[in-house]
């Protein structure tokens, strides 16, 4: 996805970021209900240049922490999306195998946007910094 970004910002294009990742972000019903904002998003939120979203995809691509994964030490909550096309759908389960004290949650039927989409995310979210305050304090 990031390819497919960094070629848009190169042409300019704002409208086929926007629309692409619309597309990879969320599931096709939302994406159908709000495709037809995108232009109108375009023209209002387009950035004077393109140039640090260029910067910051090309670290996304090229910047390699995974290694450092392992030393997290604290509670680390991994909530992905089952068919995330931006990252990967099996991104989360990765990078969960990699955090020493970690808890994983997959929403199947979403992309990346499933912090938007899924109804529990918050509650999930609360639950588990209320688990691990909890303990902590124990």
């Amino acid at each position: 996805m990031i390819t497919t970004w960094l070629e848009a910002a190169s042409k300019n294009d704002y409208q086929a970021i926007l629309f692409e990742t619309l597309k990879s972000t969320y599931a096709p019903n939302k994406v159908k209900q709000m495709k037809g904002w995108v232009p109108i998003l375009a023209r209002l939120t387009k950035p004077k240049s393109l140039q640090n979203f260029i910067v910051q995809a090309n670290a996304c691509l090229n910047h390699d922490s995974w290694d450092e994964l392992k030393h997290i030490i604290a509670p680390t909550l991994v909530i992905g999306g089952g068919e995330d096309h931006i990252v990967g759908p099996n991104t989360s389960t990765q990078l969960a195998s990699q955090i020493p004290n970690v808890q994983l949650h997959t929403y199947e039927e979403l992309g990346h946007g499933a912090f938007e989409e899924a109804t529990d995310f918050q509650k999930r979210v609360v639950s588990f910094l209320k688990d691990n305050h909890n303990k902590k304090n124990a």
